[in-house]
């Protein structure tokens, strides 16, 4: 049976930035690589790794030449970006009943969205996010 789990820009970055490290994102593109597993995002993934990714260049953490490298490297990462379902307006509500309740950032409430739309176990960092997800039972423990 293949597995599937939703990631967001949090679980990604680490991969893509020396100065940031996650032994539970590698672990979990490793065993992608090697198992029928499928990572999932929405398409809102191409833009936050994007920001990162230039935020770290403006930091100087990254040299700009580096940036576009960085960004080919997440598309080669076999992460399959997914619409969710419904419209934009019908997603945007979906997520605004989450703001309230977790707090939550709107692009973070839609990584939430997608799991709890597609019943999949979500792989973040972030603190808020895991929680939502947590409280769900979606949280993804590697």
């Amino acid at each position: 049976m293949t597995e599937a789990i939703v990631v967001d820009a949090s679980f990604v970055c680490p991969l893509l930035l020396s100065d940031e490290s996650s032994e539970e994102s590698e672990a979990l593109f490793t065993s992608a690589a090697n198992t029928p597993a499928i990572i999932l995002a929405p398409g809102l993934l191409y833009l936050e790794v994007l920001s990162a990714l230039q935020q770290a260049v403006r930091r100087r953490r990254l040299s700009a030449g580096d940036l576009t490298a960085r960004f080919e490297a997440m598309l080669e990462l076999g992460i399959e970006v997914l619409d969710l379902a419904g419209t934009p307006l019908e997603r945007a509500r979906r997520c605004l009943a989450f703001l309230g309740e977790t707090g939550l950032t709107v692009y973070d409430a839609t990584y939430l969205d997608m799991a709890i739309s597609l019943d999949l176990p979500l792989a973040t960092h972030d603190r808020a996010l895991r929680k939502a997800a947590r409280h769900r039972g979606l949280l993804f423990n590697p």
